[in-house]
C-alpha cells in the first residue's frame, strides 16, 4: 500500500492478523488495544508493525514523496472487501447508538471513506487524545527490526548461495526487495523447481521442502522472509551431514 503525505487509511479492523513492513518513507499508526489503551507512533523505513485480529487501527502517510509499506495477513483467503470500516456503520447506527437525533450527525459521511486526503499531522503529543478515560496503551505494536544486531555470515555478494535448508514448523513467504535471486525448491520423489526473482516478486516455499537461494545479480540482494510461527526454525543440509553419526554415512569435512 502507498499513502501520500497526509493521506489517511481510515479506522478499520480485520478478521485476520496484520503484519506490515515499511519499504519507503514514514507512516503513523494509531491502534486501540483490547484494554481500551491508545497507541500512536511513527514508523520509518525498515520498521514493522503487528496488529492482532479484530484490533482497530488507522494509518497516515507522513512523507512528502509518499509512504510505501508491505501488508501481510495470516490467512491466504484474505479479501480487502471483507475489512470492517468505521464509516460503514455511520449511516446506519450512529444516531441510534448515541440516542440522538439523526440530523446531529448530518455532517458525518454516509458511506465508507476508505482512503482519503487529510492534513499533515502535528507531533504525536499534539495528536494524542486527552480526556477522562483516555489511557496510553501498555502494548508495543511497533518493532525496529533494522536496529537489531544482524547475524553476519560469509557470502551475500553476487554468486553467493544460501545453503540448502528447510523449515519444519511453517511455510516460508518471501518478498524480494533488492537485486536478483534464484530459488530452487526440492519436493519428494526427485521433483524440483527453479524460479528467478526480481524486486517486487513474492515466493512461497512449503513447510519441510528443501530449498536454496542464489544471488544471480551484480549486487547484494535483499529478501524479506515471513513465517506464520512463534519461533524461527530451520535445518541445514550441512548441519545434517556434519552431525550425522559416522555409521549412517561419511561426514563432509567442510560441514564440521
Amino acid at each position: 500500500m502507498r499513502l501520500d503525505e497526509g493521506v489517511i487509511r481510515e479506522l478499520h479492523w480485520h478478521k485476520e492478523a496484520e503484519w506490515a513492513y515499511v519499504l519507503e518513507g514514514s507512516v503513523r499508526i494509531t491502534v486501540l488495544d483490547y484494554e481500551a489503551g491508545n497507541f500512536i507512533d511513527d514508523l520509518e523505513k525498515g520498521d514493522l508493525w503487528y496488529i492482532s485480529s479484530g484490533v482497530p487501527h488507522a494509518l497516515q502517510g507522513l512523507s512528502p514523496n509518499g509512504s510505501e509499506f508491505l501488508l501481510i495477513f495470516d490467512d491466504g483467503h484474505f479479501l480487502e472487501e471483507s475489512t470492517f470500516i468505521l464509516t460503514d456503520w455511520f449511516g446506519l447506527v450512529i444516531a441510534k447508538n448515541f440516542h440522538l437525533a439523526p440530523e446531529i450527525f448530518a455532517h458525518v459521511p454516509a458511506s465508507e471513506k476508505y482512503i482519503f486526503q487529510g492534513s499533515k499531522p502535528g507531533s504525536i503529543d499534539d495528536e494524542m487524545p486527552h480526556g477522562r478515560g483516555v489511557k496510553k496503551s501498555k502494548y508495543q505494536f511497533k518493532h525496529r527490526m533494522l536496529t537489531q544486531k544482524p547475524k553476519v555470515t560469509s557470502g551475500g555478494e553476487p554468486g553467493a548461495i544460501r545453503e540448502m535448508h528447510w523449515h519444519p514448523n511453517a511455510d516460508e513467504w518471501s518478498f524480494f526487495i533488492r537485486g536478483r535471486a534464484r530459488v530452487t525448491i526440492f519436493a519428494a520423489e526427485g521433483q524440483a523447481r527453479t524460479s528467478n526473482y526480481v524486486p517486487g516478486d513474492v515466493g512461497i516455499v512449503p513447510k519441510n521442502m528443501g530449498h536454496f537461494v542464489e544471488n544471480i545479480g551484480d549486487e547484494p540482494f535483499e529478501m524479506l522472509e515471513v513465517f506464520r510461527a512463534d519461533e524461527f526454525r530451520d535445518f541445514s543440509l550441512c548441519q545434517w551431514m556434519g552431525e550425522t553419526p559416522s555409521q549412517n554415512g561419511r561426514r563432509l569435512p567442510v560441514c564440521r
